[in-house]
């Protein structure tokens, strides 16, 4: 479910300059949730996750994690937007949800976790499914492998 990749990007005193860092990106059977709702063009963003992101401010991972959990991150972090919907991957540059984000409804229920109605969501703009620019998609996810997967990460960032 996840996959090291390096991304390119980072603004300079208002000029847009090139870095690189590596991060831990969420993978669905072998492809990147940001291939998965790529606009109709083929256009994929940028939008990383801050697991194992060293560009990511400290504490980060942490909330998202958490908050993936079901958990309150207790964190100064936006990991959420104002509706509730849970933030799966952030602008690269920032890490602001007010920037753009993607994100999803978690539910949890019973043996699964679902990541519902995934979409690019803004924190200050209500989510519209109906002008998504890129393909709406839930995806569903077996609780205990999940819980597991994220527990892993979540230790391995603690430990950072």
């Amino acid at each position: 479910m996840t996959a090291e990749v390096k991304e390119k990007t980072g603004w300079l005193r208002s000029k847009f300059v090139d870095r690189e860092f590596g991060f831990q990106d969420w993978t669905i059977d072998g492809t990147p949730l940001r291939e998965l709702v790529a606009y109709r063009n083929g256009q994929v963003e940028g939008d990383v996750t801050p697991i194992q992101n060293e560009w990511a401010g400290k504490g980060l991972a942490v909330a998202s994690l958490s908050t993936l959990l079901g958990q309150d991150s207790g964190s100064r972090f936006d990991t959420k937007m104002p509706d509730g919907r849970v933030a799966l991957l952030f602008c690269a540059s920032c890490f602001d949800v007010g920037c753009g984000a993607l994100t999803a409804d978690l539910v949890r229920d019973g043996e699964f976790v679902e990541w519902r109605d995934i979409g690019w969501q803004r924190d200050y703009e209500p989510l519209n499914l109906e002008m998504q620019e890129a393909p709406v998609i839930s995806l569903r996810f077996e609780r205990v492998a999940y819980e597991e997967l994220l527990r892993g990460l979540l230790i391995a960032e603690e430990s950072r």
